[in-house]
């Protein structure tokens, strides 16, 4: 075979190795489709009228070095205008969501994003209203339940509309008695006024507490992904009490609590928190005959909206 003929077949060889190398080996990965994997498990707590935090499970795509931040979506359940929006950068858990407005219900997406543009394809999601939070009757002291010996009122009215809070209530007060506590020998009944025996001249009102309660060092430790009356939760509400000499731990206890107000037919919703005396592990404060509950309360002022404080189950 001449040198040229030889140079003929040598260079269509080549051609044609190229041509099938590039038929049929497999594309490279492109980068700039790639997706980074969404957050999950949104859950929501209610910090005062106008704020909530969320907490998250951080998306798998963190440790990426496409990874850029999270996108949050909101916006007003049933409303039409234009979601809101918040850029929320790698680290920050949970996420403050200020300026909302107690009584609506909020609906949240929450989206992983990387540096090519590219989001997560699905979104972690909750609904959530702000509620208000008082650590102080309307008269600025704390909120304080008394034992049964003592004449400064073992009754609590949750909400006292015409000045904006809770009060401390006496036996002579009992037609406004929401819960209350009885101290008889060894136990420390608390929950519904209407369940804790007293010889009251007028009924108390009937209030509601779930039959489980949660154990937690804070309220703003206490997240949540259902409403209050969510599931098997709306069937838990009873008018009952709870002995808390019997609730072990070193937690504070919280309970759920939906009533309605005077005159009106759909229920508020509330959590109430039982601080634990940290320094006797009980539940009682000060000295008898005056020992006592101290309370802190998310109470949600707009009726029908399931929304207040709650706790992880």
């Amino acid at each position: 075979m001449s040198y040229s003929k030889l140079l003929a077949v040598l260079l269509a060889s080549l051609l044609m190795g190229f041509f099938v190398t590039s038929c049929t080996e497999d594309d490279p990965v492109d980068p700039t489709n790639e997706k980074p994997a969404a957050p999950t498990n949104l859950m929501a707590l209610s910090v005062n009228e106008t704020t909530i935090h969320l907490k998250y499970d951080i998306s798998p795509s963190e440790q990426n070095s496409l990874f850029q931040d999270y996108f949050l979506n909101y916006w007003v359940v049933g409303a039409t205008a234009n979601p809101m929006t918040m850029t929320v950068a790698k680290g920050v858990n949970p996420i403050a969501v200020t300026g909302l407005e107690q009584g609506k219900v909020y609906e949240f997406q929450l989206v992983a994003r990387y540096t090519n543009n590219e989001s997560s394809e699905t979104a972690a999601t909750v609904k959530w209203s702000p509620a208000a939070r008082f650590e102080l009757t309307v008269n600025d002291a704390p909120i304080r339940v008394y034992e049964t010996a003592s004449d400064f009122g073992s009754g609590l009215q949750i909400y006292y509309s015409n000045e904006d809070g809770p009060r401390a209530r006496t036996v002579s007060n009992s037609a406004e008695w929401d819960l209350g506590l009885r101290t008889v020998g060894n136990t420390i009944m608390f929950g519904s006024a209407t369940k804790l025996g007293y010889n009251f001249s007028t009924a108390p009102q009937p209030t509601f507490m779930m039959t489980d309660y949660f154990l937690a060092d804070a309220l703003n430790n206490v997240f949540d992904s259902k409403a209050m009356d969510e599931g098997d939760r709306n069937t838990k509400y009873a008018e009952t009490t709870l002995d808390l000499a019997t609730v072990a731990g070193s937690q504070n206890a919280i309970f759920y609590v939906r009533k309605y107000q005077p005159g009106k037919t759909r229920y508020n919703y509330a959590k109430v928190m039982v601080e634990r005396n940290q320094t006797s592990g009980g539940f009682l404060h000060g000295s008898t005959p005056n020992r006592h509950l101290v309370l802190h309360i998310s109470y949600q002022r707009v009726e029908d909206v399931p929304y207040a404080k709650t706790a992880v189950n």
